[in-house]
């Protein structure tokens, strides 16, 4: 196989390029706070922001950079909604509570970029679900029917004779274009949360670990590498990355490695033929697909299950490179100049949480749709810390957040999952 890898390869995700996380300093840990936020990337920070412009005293701890995680490194979709979408689910009640709330955290997260005035951010494009296999589009129409019944989505059934007005390739068998929705550049969105988080007034610490969280009778003791903290509230947001300092949450947080791949520049007529809208893209396949254009609409960057065990960018790029050229004969010959992976986290039961368990608050299991959802999320257990309201905020708050069987944070079971789905899209695909 020829080498896809450009002189100028790098495993630091694209969007660096404009807005690369920086460490703080752990000397920002204050020995005594109202609320210590665990994870500094969105779920923590929106936590924070709300907190902080409410006046209350509130710290946030990362053992990384801020944004070094998942909020840098995700695929930059902006969507509410869709995942949740389930027409035959026997209780419609539910369904429609889960939606709504999804399509509040894409409201939220939309609104906040405009509040804060980050321009050029966000694009409302919209957004193409391919479907990967024949049966695969009759399941999405219906789905698209029922999103506009109930008022959720403005969603068209895209059939295959038409996709390529859609994306530049006939792999496919048709799909469903929906909005609102589009794409946002990740890293400049986190440090655009983090800036108005610092401005209203709160403390990031990092590279701090926490290592101990013990209950005091005023709230709670944690132990990092930086020093003990009091505090009255913990905040976990750790989400793919939670670790052995929360054990009961680490066994309910099935992290799973996503890899991207950014190529080199194309030319400008190639790259537009690729997404003739420019809107964010992904496929239902099982091992998914999904992708975009750089916001300088020149490079392709596409992501994806390339393996489900844990291994390097480089190693994972090879296997992103031959889904592409898959899809897109037309890439074949292309370089790769950028490959990053993040973790993604995932529970069982394949929804959001968010809760407190023993008195701990946390927001956590993204599913693949974080960007918009983990926001939230934060924002939501902020404001259950500040007005302490008798009944949940949202369809994912309070829910039962199921453990997994023989499963103590090393997720043994992920490339079991990952080669039965692979089987799966085989034989959906057929001899397609």
């Amino acid at each position: 196989m020829a080498d896809i890898f450009a002189e100028s390869f790098t495993e630091e995700p694209l969007w660096w390029n404009m807005a690369k996380p920086e460490p703080t300093t752990p000397d920002a840990l204050p020995d005594r706070c109202d609320v210590l936020v665990v994870g500094a990337g969105y779920a923590g920070l929106g936590a924070a922001l709300t907190l902080a412009e409410a006046g209350t005293s509130v710290a946030v701890v990362d053992a990384e950079m801020p944004g070094y995680g998942g909020s840098t490194r995700n695929g930059g979709h902006l969507t509410g909604a869709w995942s949740m979408i389930d027409p035959s689910a026997k209780d419609q009640g539910a369904l429609r509570a889960r939606v709504a709330t999804s399509m509040d955290a894409f409201n939220h997260t939309r609104d906040l970029i405009a509040r804060l005035g980050m321009k050029g951010v966000y694009e409302p494009v919209g957004k193409f679900l391919a479907a990967f296999a024949p049966s695969h589009y009759e399941t999405l129409a219906r789905k698209a029917e029922w999103a506009v019944r109930e008022g959720f989505l403005d969603a068209e059934a895209v059939p295959r004779e038409r996709q390529e007005e859609e994306v530049g390739t006939k792999f496919y068998h048709g799909g469903v274009r929906f909005e609102p929705g589009g794409l946002v550049q990740p890293a400049r969105y986190h440090a655009g949360v983090l800036a108005a988080a610092l401005a209203a007034g709160a403390k990031v610490a990092s590279p701090v670990r926490v290592t101990a969280i013990t209950p005091t009778a005023s709230g709670y003791e944690v132990t990092t590498s930086a020093g003990k903290v009091e505090c009255a509230e913990v905040v976990i947001t750790t989400n793919g990355y939670t670790g052995a300092a929360t054990p009961d949450l680490q066994r309910r947080v099935v992290p799973v490695a996503s890899y991207i791949i950014a190529t080199e520049v194309l030319p400008e007529d190639v790259a537009a033929a690729l997404i003739p809208k420019r809107r964010a893209v992904s496929d239902s396949a099982k091992v998914l697909s999904y992708y975009r254009l750089s916001p300088n609409r020149r490079r392709m960057v596409y992501g994806g299950r390339a393996s489900f065990r844990f291994t390097t960018p480089r190693e994972a790029a090879v296997g992103l490179h031959a889904m592409m050229s898959r899809r897109f004969p037309q890439l074949a010959d292309v370089k790769v100049t950028h490959a990053w992976t993040g973790n993604v986290a995932f529970a069982r039961d394949w929804l959001p949480h968010m809760g407190s368990k023993d008195g701990i608050h946390y927001a956590l299991c993204c599913n693949g749709g974080g960007v918009a959802m983990m926001s939230y999320l934060g924002h939501l257990v902020a404001k259950k810390i500040l007005e302490r309201p008798s009944a949940p905020l949202g369809a994912f708050d309070g829910t039962v957040f199921p453990t997994i069987p023989f499963y103590n944070g090393n997720p043994w079971f992920v490339p079991l999952v990952g080669e039965t789905y692979r089987l799966r899209d085989r034989i959906a695909r057929g001899s397609d």
